[in-house]
């Protein structure tokens, strides 16, 4: 099972992620790129590491948790401008030999939240003035995925959050190794 932890910057994914690693005991994977490496090398290094864990689960079966996956990659090189193709994507998508052991958890919280919380501590891939476009991306991506989505409230409260986690549990232990 590959679950892959999306959603804006300052939304609740990382804390998120621990709370459900917490809770399924699978490991977490978070993409930290080399600290010399170059913006414009991110897209390629997050493009090897996410062929690499789609690889490794195709081979060995492994579960993990992947907080921030390629679709972010994604998002994120198309700050300005026209929309990329999707195409990348989509192949790296098709490269699971199981769609039912893929599930995108898109971790979304109220734009007044994320603003404020982007304002209080900066990003370098995103600043106020993008959360309205990257949240529109995100959307584009989640309508054509092949994989399920399931969507998760990034302010959830202690008692919303375990009904959360225990429909996610009942939706993907069935398909964990």
């Amino acid at each position: 099972m590959l679950l892959y932890i999306e959603g804006l910057d300052k939304a609740g994914k990382s804390t998120f992620a621990k709370q459900l690693t917490a809770a399924l005991q699978i490991s977490i994977y978070r993409k930290l790129p080399p600290k010399n490496l170059d913006l414009t090398e991110h897209h390629s290094y997050f493009k090897g590491v996410g062929f690499a864990l789609t690889e490794l689960h195709n081979l060995f079966g492994f579960s993990a948790i992947v907080d921030r996956s390629f679709i972010s990659d994604w998002i994120y090189t198309n700050r300005d401008g026209e929309v990329r193709p999707i195409e990348v994507w989509s192949e790296w998508e098709k490269r699971h030999h199981d769609l039912l052991c893929a599930i995108i958890i898109y971790v979304d919280a109220p734009s007044e939240i994320i603003e404020s919380r982007v304002s209080a501590a900066p990003d370098p891939y995103m600043k106020v003035s993008d959360i309205a476009r990257f949240r529109d991306l995100y959307e584009m991506y989640l309508r054509q995925t092949l994989f399920r989505v399931v969507r998760i409230n990034g302010i959830a409260d202690e008692a919303e959050r375990s009904r959360e986690l225990e429909a996610l549990k009942e939706l993907i232990c069935p398909h964990l190794h």
